[in-house]
């Protein structure tokens, strides 16, 4: 999960583990556009589901979009499919498994330049020692250095049923 100052208050937050990039999937008629700068207008309503670290994204880099907040997934797909949203904004593995479980609602999908990305952390429950929150820090440290983490992560895509070829080339974790 994304760290917070609120949730560190509840949690032992550790990391970033990894970073995943963002994916944008358009509406039928709506192709994914080129550059974050280019969702920056009035004209382009993204539908998201409800607490999405990614809308704070949209509020800070495109100010001008509008933002339909809905608390399911589910909901976020109807409105793109009755034309009340255009886009959905979400973490890339998701966004394949959006993509690839409506393909009837959705044109395409991308990732937008420059390439963005949230810092997702592992949480656990706060211990009175700290000796757990430690271990996965120094986990979390070494693991993303040598890159052993993308292994990871694309065993459990697999795993999860995702086809890892449909990943866009040059895609950080």
């Amino acid at each position: 999960m994304t760290a917070t100052e609120e949730r560190k208050k509840a949690l032992a937050m550790a990391g970033p583990v990894w970073q995943m990039s963002d994916c944008v999937i358009g509406a039928k008629g709506k192709e994914p556009l080129a550059r974050w700068e280019d969702y920056n207008t009035s004209s382009v309503t993204f539908a998201m589901v409800t607490g999405a670290a990614q809308t704070n994204f949209i509020r800070e880099s495109m100010p001008q979009a509008n933002i339909m907040s809905l608390k399911e997934m589910s909901e976020a797909i109807m409105a793109v499919q009755s034309g009340r949203a255009d886009y959905m904004l979400q973490e890339l593995p998701i966004c394949v498994k959006t993509f690839e479980s409506a393909r009837a609602v959705f044109s395409s999908y991308a990732v937008p330049e420059p390439v963005h990305g949230i810092p997702v952390s592992a949480a656990t429950r706060k211990d009175e020692d700290g000796k757990v929150q430690a271990f996965l820090q120094k986990w979390a440290d070494e693991n993303r250095a040598n890159q052993a983490i993308v292994p990871l992560l694309l065993e459990g895509f697999k795993d999860a049923g995702m086809d890892t070829t449909a990943l866009p080339e040059g895609i950080r974790f």
